[in-house]
């Protein structure tokens, strides 16, 4: 083909296209818009920031819980104190057998525990039902039965609310986690990360809210109770925490034991007392400003401080003894003394070794009951 036919076919093509008119709907084309493109691609990264930090916590609360327990324990130490270890050991029996029964899930799976050598005032539950208690707690609370079965009451509540898992996503956002891929496998660089992050704030003042603690803590009185613990004794450890507080605040920093004012330790204390009459059936109270104990509202007396107990977390746990009693609605209300133990119905209620008129305390019992 001639060059000047090329040329004539070429004019005749460009002005048959020229003559075509345009469509009105045809959709524009925007501009490129690099805010929009850096939004989408923020949003991917989110998205597989909270896939792989979704991953990592069903890992640590299904199949690798105990590697998860593993690294707890490098993180905060282990006590090898016989007592305290079997003491928690006796408890978190007592308690998950009695919650068992109500819940099964306390067992699927059982938690893992032990005693950490923290000196500080601390306790808790986290991921994959696993939970610690601080020696700290067994040496400020004495070594006390009911007291300590109330801390430990309250993480398993947490723990069988699922506390943990709703607080760690709370305290982590995704956003912190920086530039994440899917997790493949525990060993990878994601899952390290996370962990390590997730145990930084483990057993920390942040992550449960007030309804958290306030479900936490009403769970943990019916959890007491129904395993036969003291029922004043809730109330009676936030006394005593209320009171540690005051002298030696500093075994508080950084612990989740530690309300942010003295009137949330007041309502806590009052929320137990009020518990502990309602469960009485309104027969047994206590007097939170003076420490009076009352029986049919009636007065009973005021037990006096001792080197280890003051008289107010005396009067809750003495008040715990009578409810007991009260709680069944006995027919029966015998008052006896056996080897200077003041009985009702066969329940102890306290020791009279150390009264100098002890048979005005019967007498009184006797009257009121």
């Amino acid at each position: 083909m001639s060059n000047l036919l090329k040329k004539s076919l070429i004019l005749s093509l460009t002005a048959t296209v020229l003559s075509i008119p345009l469509i009105s709907t045809m959709p524009k084309v925007e501009a490129f818009n690099l805010g929009t493109f850096n939004a989408i691609m923020d949003s991917t990264k989110v998205a597989l920031r909270y896939e792989a930090f979704n991953q990592v916590i069903s890992y640590v609360n299904g199949e690798g819980r105990i590697e998860f327990y593993e690294a707890l324990q490098k993180r905060t130490g282990i006590s090898d104190e016989t007592e305290a270890n079997e003491l928690l050991s006796k408890i978190m029996n007592s308690l998950t057998d009695s919650i068992a029964k109500s819940d099964s899930s306390v067992k699927k799976p059982p938690y893992n525990y032990y005693v950490n050598g923290r000196e500080k005032f601390n306790a808790f539950s986290t991921l994959g039902h696993n939970l610690t208690v601080n020696i700290g707690v067994f040496k400020s609370l004495n070594y006390n039965e009911d007291e300590i079965a109330v801390i430990v009451a309250h993480e398993l509540a947490h723990g069988q609310r699922n506390h943990p898992s709703q607080a760690i996503r709370k305290t982590l956002p995704v956003e912190s986690l920086g530039a994440l891929d899917p997790v493949h496998s525990n060993t990878s660089l994601a899952y390290q990360k996370i962990v390590s992050k997730i145990l930084d704030k483990v057993g920390t003042s942040t992550g449960y809210n007030t309804a958290m603690e306030k479900d936490a803590a009403i769970t943990a009185f019916q959890y007491i109770t129904a395993a036969g613990y003291n029922a004043g004794a809730p109330a009676a450890t936030w006394q005593k925490i209320s009171e540690l507080m005051h002298h030696t605040n500093t075994n508080f920093a950084n612990s989740r034991f530690n309300p942010s004012n003295s009137s949330a330790i007041t309502t806590r204390i009052n929320t137990h007392s009020r518990s502990l009459t309602f469960w009485s059936n309104q027969k047994v109270a206590v007097n939170p400003t003076t420490g009076m104990i009352s029986v049919n509202n009636k007065p009973f007396f005021i037990p006096t401080a001792t080197d280890t107990q003051s008289s107010l977390e005396q009067a809750y746990l003495i008040a715990g003894n009578l409810a007991a009693v009260y709680h069944s609605s006995p027919t029966n209300l015998d008052v006896n003394v056996n080897n200077n133990i003041l009985t009702l119905s066969s329940i102890d209620i306290l020791d009279l070794s150390n009264f100098a008129n002890p048979d005005e305390l019967v007498e009184t019992l006797n009257k009121i009951k």
